[in-house]
């Protein structure tokens, strides 16, 4: 998290994207405890600036649930981490790192800039304080309402900016930028005219660049100033200044600035419609502009097509007036067949430098230390572009601290000491969109977005692959962009589209295979494409690939660092969409069709066996009989956390496996409807009932009905479940399979229980549990026990629904289902609160949600919330009832189950009424009404509420 409040209050994530900050009382305590960061602030200071005239009677209450917003909508809420928001002697304190708060980087910029002023190093001095000045964005907090004490804390900011400007001013005076300081200082002075030292530094910047009348000007305009506001004359200093402009003192001339003979202006023309990389590009000019006593020197690095040499010119131009002494540009050549030497360099380096031919050494290391010599006080930017590696790179570093070195490469300069690395990633949506408007025109793109949209898409947000698209289209005024997308949109002709003139995304592609074909088994490479799905795992890549994951790892790395595969996290792989393609078409050429199903198969078949291991966990004493032997894993946690992790590979997969689809889909059944992944779930079913059906598969067909229709009730689609539900009781019925027809029995009972048919409910519940009795199956009984009670307490039948939940609970424990046991808790606990029994309710939902947690079920977390709220209504604990609520509609909402969204509504639409909120209240049964209308069910009760 970063906080800024130098300019309007900020919040920024970790990856850049503002927080909402809410309320304006939110807004004014979490600035004020930014002003005092790190430090305790006693609650009545706080509620000072919250309550100005006077704070309520519930003030000490209110700031506490303020409090508990921030920590939720921030990230706060911590204590073992960094930001974090504690209570503290009587007050909060904001506990941040200093580079987490604008406020707090200027301190320190400012302090350091001024040690360097003091050494002596104004080159420092001036870059680190013109980055301290950079991070102010208009008057501080100016959009937060403070008052008293507050107030006089934003005007000691001012000053501290102010005296930073006069600061940077001398240092920047020192090192000859008399012209910068003369133009950014006008402003400033016009709005504090009574500051002499700084009306003193813009005067003999004035001065130096030549505009003597100009410096003599403003002596006048301060003197009249002070005279007419303060009555007295300038001080001293300034007197004396304006004695030695009038007598043009020799001792006023600005430094040279200059170290070298010539002064090397080499960067290739800014791209005109260069587009986005704003954080990257902040970034670079912060590293290469805040140095002091070293070279700042940073890597640029990422694929090819990245745009890496974009931005590094882009970079280079925006810093150019902060190196006096020039800019050297050099391609090395690194991605191509024939890198260049480093001698190879600095015939052309030196020469730039103003060393003449016969000057030049001949040898590396002499060539080198010349080229060091020659900047060892110089303020020169070095960009060295497609370097093949650090040792190239070595040589061509300068000396002087006054230096700054940007490099791009397609590897990873790893082994380069002090650098910084930037890896570069496609461009953000919107970012690609911009681009693709600068060069095709933004009314093109204004007119077909969706059309834009899909193309940049297609293109991978490759800034290559988008620049060839834009110059193919721009050379086709007549085509929108969806014909163009459409050509795209067949992956077997896409790199071919992408290639215009002299650019190929495929060329640049080849280039980075071909540089690796003598280093690593690149036959390996093009089998990583085969999988649909969106990343691979070592043991994975290691099955694919049929070797052992020791040798398969030294491969994938090595990949890596050639830029043609991504590793998010260690040990996982990924593909960008375009360098899939290129594998695929390599693959075709290396591999025939069975070798790449073979491939895929042990892929496939590693995911079966490792989701079967899973399954056993997660729904112990289920009798499926497709059980088979599989990896196994220390807890339901493990499991549910590989799952997580794996799950759009697993869905993936499920598509491309063939005969072992049916056996993938039902072992992900568990997982799938504990993390209330529904889409996920119809859309493995789907293709298991396809394979079903094409191997005439009976049971097969009749279990991917059954698990179908559970995603189909919890989306509110009784229709669709109980057809599915039907005909999988038919299946099993002909296939004379006793555990089904108990199953979807069960699940008939169910779903007729969501439609309040409650007679149907009982009468397939009690046939099903009949059945599952007769199979000996403890698990099943246990949940048509529970389902059994449900209907019971529904028709306030509280008695019976108690002894069918805790005949279930026996079952559960026999069994070891924490899943199973943990809902029933919650069912148990909602009896003995509607029976009266609080403290006995409050025990049941409090261990339910221990075990919901440990299993990441959501479902289970949001029924617990929904009781648990109604609970605290009982006990007047309305300020809790509300916080469950709105947590279990946000879980609803989540796992998209719509009838759970209603009642939830429902229910909070109650609370808020009763506290009075009638607006808000009306709002939120209206949002019921129209959900339980959606789904068909009776809202006789909601029509009424809302008159």
């Amino acid at each position: 998290m970063r906080f800024r409040v130098l300019g309007g209050l900020q919040a920024c994530a970790a990856a850049g994207e503002p927080v909402r900050l809410g309320a304006a009382k939110h807004r004014v305590l979490l600035a004020i405890l930014l002003l005092e960061a790190n430090k305790p602030v006693h609650t009545g200071r706080i509620m000072a600036a919250l309550w100005p005239d006077r704070p309520p009677r519930s003030a000490a209450a209110v700031l506490r649930t303020y409090v508990s917003a921030l920590r939720h909508s921030l990230g706060l809420a911590t204590t073992g981490g960094r930001p974090a928001l504690v209570s503290e002697r009587g007050g909060y304190r904001l506990r941040v790192e200093p580079q987490e708060v604008d406020l707090l980087v200027f301190a320190d910029l400012c302090r350091r800039g001024r040690a360097a002023r003091a050494a002596a190093e104004s080159v420092a001095a001036e870059r680190l304080l013109r980055a301290a000045l950079d991070l102010w964005r208009g008057e501080p907090l100016h959009d937060v309402p403070l008052d008293g004490e507050w107030l006089a804390r934003l005007d000691e900011l001012t000053e501290l900016r102010l005296a930073a400007v006069e600061d940077w001013a001398e240092a920047a005076l020192a090192t000859g930028r008399q012209h910068d300081v003369a133009t950014e200082l006008r402003a400033t002075v016009t709005a504090h005219p009574l500051r002499e030292r700084l009306c003193e530094h813009w005067m003999l910047a004035l001065y130096r660049a030549g505009r003597q009348a100009d410096a003599l000007a403003a002596y006048q305009r301060l003197r009249a100033e002070m005279v007419a506001e303060l009555g007295v004359e300038p001080g001293p200093a300034l007197a004396r200044l304006q004695r030695r402009i009038l007598d043009a003192d020799p001792a006023l001339r600005p430094p040279t600035g200059r170290t070298l003979p010539v002064v090397p202006r080499q960067l290739p023309l800014d791209v005109a419609e260069f587009t986005g990389r704003r954080k990257e590009t902040d970034r670079l000019t912060r590293v290469l502009s805040g140095a002091t006593g070293t070279v700042a020197v940073v890597v640029i690095e990422g694929p090819g097509g990245i745009g890496k040499s974009a931005l590094a010119v882009h970079v280079g131009h925006r810093l150019a007036d902060r190196f006096p002494d020039g800019q050297l540009y050099v391609d090395l050549q690194g991605a191509g067949p024939a890198p260049l030497t480093p001698m190879a360099v600095f015939g052309p380096v030196l020469r730039a430098l103003g060393m003449s031919g016969d000057e030049i050494p001949d040898g590396v290391a002499e060539a080198s230390a010349a080229f060091r010599a020659l900047t060892a006080d110089a303020r020169l930017l070095v960009v060295l572009d497609n370097a093949a590696g650090a040792a190239q790179v070595r040589p061509l570093l300068p000396a002087g601290a006054g230096c700054a070195v940007l490099v791009t490469s397609r590897g990873v300069l790893g082994t380069l000491a002090g650098a910084t690395h930037l890896r570069l990633d496609v461009l953000a949506p919107q970012e690609s969109l911009a681009l693709l408007g600068k060069l095709v025109g933004a009314e093109r793109v204004s007119a077909e977005p969706a059309g834009v949209r899909n193309l940049a898409d297609l293109c991978g947000h490759l800034p290559l692959a988008l620049r060839i698209a834009a110059a193919r289209l721009a050379a086709r005024p007549s085509w929108p962009a969806s014909a163009l997308a459409a050509r795209l949109g067949d992956a077997t002709r896409r790199l071919d589209e992408l290639q215009y003139a002299d650019l190929g995304v495929r060329a640049s592609f080849q280039v980075s295979y071909q540089s690796l074909v003598d280093s690593v088994d690149t036959a390996m490479y093009p089998l990583l494409s085969v999988l649909d799905g969106p990343d691979v795992s070592l043991p994975v890549a290691a099955r694919l690939l049929d070797r052992d994951e020791r040798r398969a790892e030294a491969v994938l790395e090595r990949l890596v660092d050639a830029q043609l595969l991504e590793t998010p996290a260690p040990h996982r792989y990924r593909l960008h969409d375009l360098l899939r393609l290129f594998a695929r078409e390599l693959a075709e050429e290396r591999y025939t069709p069975a070798e790449r199903a073979a491939a895929t198969g042990r892929a496939v078949d590693l995911y079966t066996e490792t989701a079967w291991g899973t399954f056993r966990l997660l729904r112990p004493g289920d009798t499926r009989e497709r059980m088979r032997a599989g990896r196994g894993f220390a807890s339901a946690h493990a499991a549910l956390t590989w799952l997580e992790a794996e799950r759009a590979n697993l869905v993936a997969a499920v598509g491309q496996a063939d005969e072992l689809s049916i056996s993938l889909a039902q072992a992900l059944f568990g997982f799938l409807q504990v993390h209330s992944h529904w889409h996920d779930l119809i859309a493995v079913n789907r293709t298991a009932l396809t394979v079903a059906c094409r191997l005439t598969d009976l049971a097969a067909q009749a279990q991917a009905c059954c698990d179908l229709a559970v995603a189909y009730d919890a989306q509110g689609r009784y229709e669709h479940a109980i057809r599915h539900l039907t005909e999988g009781l038919r299946i099993f019925r002909v296939l004379a399979d006793r555990r089904g027809q108990g199953a979807c029995l069960n699940g008939l009972g169910v779903v007729y229980d969501s439609q309040q048919r409650y007679p149907e409910a009982m009468a397939c519940l009690e046939e099903s549990l009949a059945v599952r009795a007769e199979m000996g199956d403890r698990r099943g009984q246990a949940l048509s026990l529970n389902n059994l009670g449900v209907v019971h307490k529904r028709m306030a039948r509280l008695d019976e629904a108690l002894r069918c939940y805790e005949r279930a609970l026996d079952l559960a424990g026999v069994i070891g289902d924490h899943r199973l046991e943990a809902g029933l808790l919650t069912n148990v606990g909602e009896i003995h609160e509607r029976q009266g029994r609080d403290v006995d309710a409050l025990s049941c939902h409090e261990r339910s949600m221990r075990l919901f947690h440990r299993l990441g079920d959501r479902q289970g977390q949001a029924l617990n919330l929904g009781n648990r709220s109604r609970l605290y209504q009982r006990r007047g604990d309305y300020r809790r009832a509300r916080v469950c609520l709105e947590e279990c509609l946000a879980i609803q909402r989540a796992v998209g189950d719509r009838r759970g969204q209603a009642e939830c509504l429902q229910q909070l639409g109650s609370l808020l009424h009763q506290l009075g909120d009638h607006t808000e209240a009306r709002a939120r049964w209206r949002d019921a009404l129209t959900i339980f209308a959606e789904l068909r069910l009776p809202t006789d009760e909601l029509r009424v509420l809302l008159g």
